[in-house]
This record gives C-alpha cells, structure tokens and sequence, in this order.
C-alpha cells in the first residue's frame, strides 16, 4: 500500500471486483504493514477488499513475497493459477477470471 503501484494495482482490482460482483470471488489483500496504518488508507481510499495485515512471509506454495505488488490468483479448488509480479492491468485479470471460470 505504500508504493504508487500498489495502488495502482488495487486500482485496478477494485474495478474486478466491481464487475463481479455476486459471482463467486472475494479479493484478499495481504500486506506486511500493520493494521493501523492500513485502516488508514482503506477508510481514505475506499477499498472495500479483506485485508489481512501483518504478515511477513505467506503458507506454501506462496511462500516470501519479494517485490510489490504480487498478484496471486487462486481458483476455486485453491489452485494457483497467476503468480505475477508488478501491476497487471484490470484487462488481464478479467481474462484470466473468464478463462478460470470457463473451466468450471
């Protein structure tokens, strides 16, 4: 949240979100900052995704996040089907979406 990408990225995933709204998809936004300040700019910005805050190093397969923003996408068996780093625009998150639930 603290780099103009992150929220370029949050951005962009706020208008996923929007679009897909009563499909089955929830966004989680995990970051290693405390919860305060993350209040902070959710109650400011207006992002209306979970967040979980705190968190230095993710379960596997995720494991350390090196560079933000990372955008892991998981479907709905859990399995990883985007791991990418840097921002992805909202076209290709909506691409990958509709190719995950094609294969439903």
């Amino acid at each position: 949240s603290y780099s103009k990408e992150c929220f370029e990225t949050m951005g962009e995933i706020r208008s996923v979100q929007n679009d897909w709204a009563g499909e089955e998809f929830s966004v989680v936004a995990i970051t290693s900052e405390e919860a305060s300040r993350i209040k902070t700019i959710v109650d400011t910005v207006g992002f209306e995704f979970i967040f979980v805050a705190g968190v230095r190093i993710l379960p596997e397969p995720f494991g350390e996040i090196r560079k933000v923003p990372t955008t892991i996408i998981v479907d709905r068996d859990g399995k990883m089907q985007v791991f990418a780093v840097g921002v992805v625009p909202d076209e290709q998150v909506r691409a990958i979406l509709e190719a995950i639930d094609g294969l439903e």
